[in-house]
């Protein structure tokens, strides 16, 4: 991704999401936007170790928030496989699939 540390094919792979989802939130959610103090309502005289604190907590949301999607990621995943094999219908589209 922007940061360089890991690309949204790897990132999606890695944590199951799709990739248009990392998109999204690398372009509402990257490193600058995290690391930048305006954005988390800093006050005038703030110490270094407030802000430290901020950061976490947002991370620690960010976190959060990421687990929360994974597993509805992983409901989804399932659902679709029982609807598969119980129901024998066929949801996912064929890889390679010709389109008309």
């Amino acid at each position: 991704m922007k940061t360089g540390m890991i690309s949204c094919l790897g990132a999606s792979r890695k944590y199951r999401v799709l990739r248009n989802t990392i998109k999204v939130w690398a372009g509402k959610l990257n490193l600058t936007t995290l690391l930048n103090v305006k954005n988390i309502s800093t006050l005038p005289g703030m110490t270094q170790s407030h802000e430290s604190k901020l950061l976490i907590k947002k991370i620690r949301e960010l976190t959060k928030a990421l687990e929360i999607s994974q597993l509805k990621n992983l409901a989804m995943e399932t659902m679709i496989e029982v609807a598969e094999s119980d129901l024998h219908i066929k949801i996912r589209k064929k890889r390679g699939a010709k389109q008309s």
